[in-house]
């Protein structure tokens, strides 16, 4: 797939994945973590409507298009956090952050492996792979949560 839509969904998407990748290494609250953030926010959002855009594995809504809306889900509740500020705010703000993060790596992996040479080229093929991954990242995601929270908790200000 090229053409216009896909490289700002490739760009966005890259962008998202470099300004979280420091979001979630750099001090929590200071002012470059929120330029970031937003950053972030703004990347997510462009990635998962381009995605919602894109229809040329199916020709119609699918699997992925799901996975986008869940994405832009956690990504809005997750910027909804800091501006409500509603009691436990920080705690939520990085469960739907760091769910967020997990499910850009989730469709990056799944892009990667399907554009190697690896003969995951068809639908089926293409599906099962995306499937597997997510039940990966959501183990993984599951098994670091706490560890994610204590130390995002840690660096809060």
């Amino acid at each position: 797939m090229h053409g216009p839509l896909a490289y700002l969904h490739v760009a966005a998407a890259l962008i998202a994945l470099l300004s979280g990748l420091f979001v979630v290494f750099w001090r929590k609250g200071k002012a470059l973590h929120r330029l970031l953030g937003i950053v972030y926010v703004f990347a997510m959002l462009q990635t998962n409507v381009s995605a919602l855009m894109i229809y040329h594995l199916t020709g119609r809504f699918g699997l992925f298009h799901v996975f986008a809306l869940l994405s832009m889900a956690y990504t809005l509740a997750g910027l909804a956090m800091p501006i409500l500020r509603r009691q436990g705010w920080l705690n939520a703000h990085v469960q739907w952050m760091s769910w967020s993060y997990l499910s850009l790596l989730a469709a990056s992996l799944n892009e990667l492996l399907i554009r190697l040479p690896l003969h995951v080229n068809t639908p089926p093929c293409i599906f099962a792979v995306g499937a597997i991954l997510g039940l990966s990242v959501l183990a993984a995601g599951l098994a670091l949560r706490p560890r994610l929270r204590r130390a995002a908790l840690r660096h809060a200000p």
